[in-house]
């Protein structure tokens, strides 16, 4: 009935092809992981940056650009909208960085009306366009010439969460009551950040 001889004839049947599957299982969810959004798919690889076209427009003219930032003020023309943006860096997503500083405005012209309550200020928006000139604008009493994006596609980014719990500690083997700095200790001014 039972033997204490090796099993010889033995196949393990599916090992490369589950291997196949795992590679590609784990190829689509890191291709999820960090992809712009739909409407920035248009975007091209690379971008002069803001400061550069107002420098020199006529040299860029035309060119197809993906620039984001906050939004500091919108303006309802007749015929198109003006949104203008203090240019951030963008990160792998393309959504602009909160906490780098904007060295220059741009214009991002729409087409039509836009609501100023939904494009509100502080609001953070990523735009996919050409160049299309430069517009004359003042930021207090100085005067410069701001880039204009005709958009064709863009995404109006929701605020990021706020994480309102800090950061606590955890070690299976952190005595508290041996801690020399347990009297700077948040567990003994708040004890809702006690463990």
């Amino acid at each position: 009935m039972f033997t204490n001889e090796p099993a010889t004839d033995v196949e393990v049947g599916g090992g490369e092809s589950m291997r196949q599957w795992l590679v590609i299982a784990t190829l689509l969810v890191l291709a999820g992981c960090a992809s712009p959004p739909r409407s920035l798919d248009q975007a091209p690889a690379s971008s002069p940056q803001p400061r550069a076209v107002a420098d020199a427009p006529s040299v860029f003219k035309g060119r197809d650009v993906v620039w984001g930032g906050r939004i500091v003020g919108v303006t309802n023309e007749s015929a198109s909208t003006l949104v203008t943006v203090l240019a951030k860096p963008l990160d792998g997503q393309l959504r602009p960085k909160d906490s780098a500083d904007g060295d220059a405005r741009f214009i991002a012209r729409f087409e039509g009306f836009r609501d100023p309550l939904v494009f509100r200020e502080d609001r953070s928006l990523t735009v996919i366009g050409r160049i299309d000139g430069t517009h004359p604008a003042t930021v207090g009493d100085y005067r410069y010439d701001q880039p204009v994006v005709a958009v064709t596609g863009h995404e109006l980014w929701d605020p990021l969460p706020v994480r309102d719990a800090p950061y606590r500690r955890y070690d299976p083997f952190y005595d508290r009551f041996h801690d020399p700095f347990i009297f700077n200790s948040p567990c003994l001014r708040h004890s809702r950040y006690c463990w």
